[in-house]
């Protein structure tokens, strides 16, 4: 069975969420938002650069995300090249994942949006610390 948990930091957003499965909560705190809760994966697309702006909140995110996930488990970033930095060269994600593929999944796959700019799709896999 598969369970899939959302969260949104504005409550408005609620109506788009997974019913009783989301909450409202800031994506830095991911792992006290759902406390006791332990993923095999989280997905995050388009918040780096969209209001996880500072190398402070990254990596405070990816810590988070780190102590939410079950060990070895995976985590997704889908990120636009023009708005943030390349995730695979920060220290602070790298000392916890490792990029790798998931499943038939390259570990990168890059998509040209409409405006010409990149947006790409990361894997990591949690190393455990």
């Amino acid at each position: 069975m598969t369970a899939v948990w959302t969260i949104d930091f504005d409550p408005s957003a609620a109506r788009f969420g997974n019913g009783q499965l989301h909450h409202t909560g800031d994506m830095c705190e991911v792992d006290r938002v759902f406390r006791g809760v332990r993923f095999d994966m989280i997905h995050i697309n388009g918040l780096l650069g969209f209001g996880v702006d500072t190398q402070e909140s990254v990596c405070a995110m990816i810590t988070a995300c780190h102590q939410a996930l079950q060990p070895s488990g995976y985590l997704m970033l889908g990120w636009d090249s023009d708005r943030t930095p390349d995730p695979t060269h920060n220290e602070g994600i790298t000392s916890r994942f490792e990029h790798t593929g998931f499943l038939d999944a390259p570990a990168r796959h890059t998509v040209t949006g409409i405006e010409g700019h990149d947006h790409v799709f990361d894997w990591f896999r949690a190393l455990d610390q």
